[in-house]
């Protein structure tokens, strides 16, 4: 009794310290940062020279107090086939109608802060980073053996004594330029980087999982959000031409002529979870 008497103090200043962290840790788990993500607009898909491509607009929101994102984050689920695919932010798009192929207006991204009363509009280019890394080393590949039918067709043109652009635009020279791309375009390098490409450009006919993450300093208050997408064999169809697109590009920059963008397709959120 004595003893439980000399060491009542003691107890009960250990009983209010533990009283005080308790509080402390419940004030702070209650007032965790938290963001919450409300979309706008239609899911952009697309496929270029970056690989496979996801535009995502909308509006973040904090739930309690300031939030630092650091980065969003987006993981793709393919009904077809369930292959699981990351995606990386890669560019900011100023204006909410800049469409996806508008890559010259892009901003790099970069971590921001949202704050209580306020929100945070986003638009946000996502790509595939692995598979953007195969698809630069096709066209790496490929614009390697475009160059030698590039210098004969600038040796052509200094025989020619200069004529250059300006022949080709009349089409007096047009079938001796016609027949050096025909036979580069059937070379096996050509047939393969094409095959490749497509084989890369997997967006096929079908419904797509698709979860947004919003990473945030310390990670205290990540947030993901689930969405459903479909494309249809129309858009699978426009979205693999932009294959021959992208292997027209060095062959239009040579011949002077107008590239043409790779296109995009667009496709409305749904509800439901992406699953693996």
């Amino acid at each position: 009794m004595d003893a439980l008497i000399d060491k009542g103090p003691w107890i009960l200043s250990i009983l209010a310290v533990a009283q005080f962290w308790i509080w402390f840790l419940l004030r702070r788990s209650r007032g965790k940062a938290q963001v919450e993500i409300y979309e706008s607009g239609s899911v952009e898909v697309g496929f270029d020279a970056n690989g496979p491509l996801i535009a995502l607009a909308g509006v973040l929101r904090p739930l309690a107090r300031e939030v630092f994102v650091q980065s969003i984050e987006v993981a793709l689920v393919s009904e077809r086939d369930k292959a699981k695919r990351e995606f990386r932010w890669i560019a900011f798009k100023p204006n909410f109608l800049l469409p996806l192929a508008g890559a010259k207006a892009w901003e790099m991204p970069h971590p921001f802060l949202v704050t209580p009363g306020d929100t945070r509009k986003y638009n946000i280019v996502f790509h595939d980073v692995e598979a953007f890394q195969q698809v630069k080393g096709i066209l790496q590949s490929y614009y390697h053996n475009w160059r030698e039918t590039e210098r004969r067709i600038t040796e052509w043109r200094q025989r020619r004594g200069g004529s250059g652009l300006a022949g080709i635009a009349s089409g007096d020279v047009k079938g001796e330029h016609d027949d050096l791309i025909a036979e580069f375009k059937k070379q096996e390098a050509c047939v393969s980087a094409y095959t490749d490409l497509d084989q890369k450009c997997y967006w096929e006919q079908g419904s797509y999982g698709l979860t947004v993450k919003v990473v945030t300093e310390g990670g205290t208050g990540d947030y993901t959000k689930s969405f459903r997408f479909t494309l249809g064999k129309i858009d699978s169809k426009m979205l693999k031409g932009n294959c021959v697109t992208m292997l027209d590009e060095p062959i239009a920059a040579t011949m002077g002529r107008v590239q043409v963008p790779c296109r995009v397709v667009q496709s409305e959120y749904g509800a439901g979870p992406a699953r693996g």
